[in-house]
């Protein structure tokens, strides 16, 4: 999952104009302030992640920034990014959400409950089977098998929108400071 920002062209385009040419300290410190966007995103989409209310294996990781061209950015990866920041069951949370996220004409749809196996189009929850102790507020135990594995029933959980809070804090970066430009 990549952020991509939109909708800041004048911003964007004042800052591309200050950094064309040859005046090294201009392009720096264009390139600084897109740096130091990137960096407090990803550092919103970090604490998005480790807040989630997701009740399984938390497996996200938060590349590097990378460099392409003029362009910084950074990724969510994981085999339950979805999970965590969409959420899961059609029971919690903003269930448009997946059907709104700013995205390229290549990725695909999220419909909450679709995604995974495609337990949580119930409404009324699915049990899964796990080893661990599980912290989450629409996850309870039912009951303990005799190998010591735990069955759990949840309804889901409401999505973290990690990414997109790191969408809207860089947009929201770049408008207040492109403004001082």
């Amino acid at each position: 999952m990549k952020v991509k920002v939109t909708g800041l062209k004048s911003t964007i385009s004042k800052i591309n104009n200050l950094s064309k040419g040859n005046n090294k300290e201009i392009n720096n410190q264009c390139k600084s302030f897109i740096e130091n966007a990137v960096i407090g995103a990803k550092e919103v989409a970090l604490k998005g992640f480790q807040s989630s209310d997701y009740a399984g294996i938390k497996d996200y990781t938060i590349t590097d920034l990378k460099w392409s061209k003029n362009e910084c950015s950074f990724e969510a990866q994981g085999t339950t990014i979805l999970f965590q920041e969409f959420g899961t069951g059609i029971t919690y949370g903003d269930l448009e959400y997946g059907l709104n996220y700013p995205r390229s004409k290549t990725s695909p749809t999220f419909m909450r409950g679709t995604y995974g196996k495609g337990k949580g189009s119930n409404p009324e929850g699915w049990v899964f089977v796990n080893s661990n102790d599980i912290q989450s507020k629409h996850t309870y135990p039912i009951h303990t098998k005799k190998n010591g594995t735990i069955v759990y029933k949840t309804k889901g959980n409401e999505g973290a929108k990690a990414m997109l809070s790191a969408y809207n804090y860089i947009k929201d970066f770049i408008d207040r400071g492109g403004k001082r430009w």
